[in-house]
């Protein structure tokens, strides 16, 4: 194992404002697509903790979070995209986002 992170983000405490700061672009579309205001806040609040969990298990926040992008599989599991590997040199990049209630937790292994 080469880093790990974890981070929580309270999802009422997010804002709109927040996605043009730190959205890569294909998850800028995906979260143009969705409809339901909740669900994208939601979505956002993920991909926020997603991005601190990053950086907590690279050891450092100088990158871009725009660079840094979570994807979806076919069944909404998130996916680290070719970016986001690339920041972790090329190693393996593992991600998990949870959602309870009031709160997005995001966990990051880098192999």
């Amino acid at each position: 194992m080469r880093g790990l992170g974890i981070d929580i983000v309270e999802v009422e405490r997010i804002e709109e404002r927040l996605a043009k700061r730190i959205l890569g672009e294909t998850e800028m579309q995906i979260y143009e697509q969705i409809v339901n205001p909740e669900a994208r806040r939601r979505f956002l609040a993920g991909r926020f903790a997603a991005k601190e969990a990053l950086a907590k298990a690279l050891a450092t926040r100088d990158f871009d979070f725009k660079k840094a992008e979570f994807l979806r599989l076919e069944d909404g599991a998130p996916v680290p995209s070719e970016k986001t590997i690339e920041l972790a040199k090329n190693r393996e990049v593992k991600v998990s986002i949870s959602h309870e209630k009031k709160f997005a937790v995001a966990v990051v292994l880098i192999l």
